[in-house]
């Protein structure tokens, strides 16, 4: 399930859309509330966490990463790059 189905949103929505969705869903699911659960509550609560975030949420389109870390691509690309610039600056 992606993260916008997790939230119930179109992935054109915008900040406040998602917003919304978001305070919605977690009215729902909360755990100190009567039929919520942990485990649904902290996929919503991820799911905003990365959709609310202008600059996770493009990672999130661009590669389906929901952390922070870089991926082993951007790894390898940048230990490429800084290879380049050493060969550079040697020359």
């Amino acid at each position: 399930m992606s993260l916008y189905e997790t939230l119930g949103v179109d992935p054109a929505a915008d900040a406040d859309q998602i917003k919304a969705a978001y305070r919605k869903r977690a009215m729902e699911l909360h755990p100190d509330r009567t039929g919520g659960h942990h485990e649904p509550f902290q996929a919503v609560q991820l799911a905003y966490d990365v959709l609310g975030d202008a600059e996770r949420r493009k990672r999130y389109d661009d590669t389906g990463q929901t952390s922070n870390e870089p991926s082993k691509r951007e790894i390898s690309i940048h230990l490429a790059q800084q290879m380049i610039i050493g060969l550079i600056e040697t020359v």
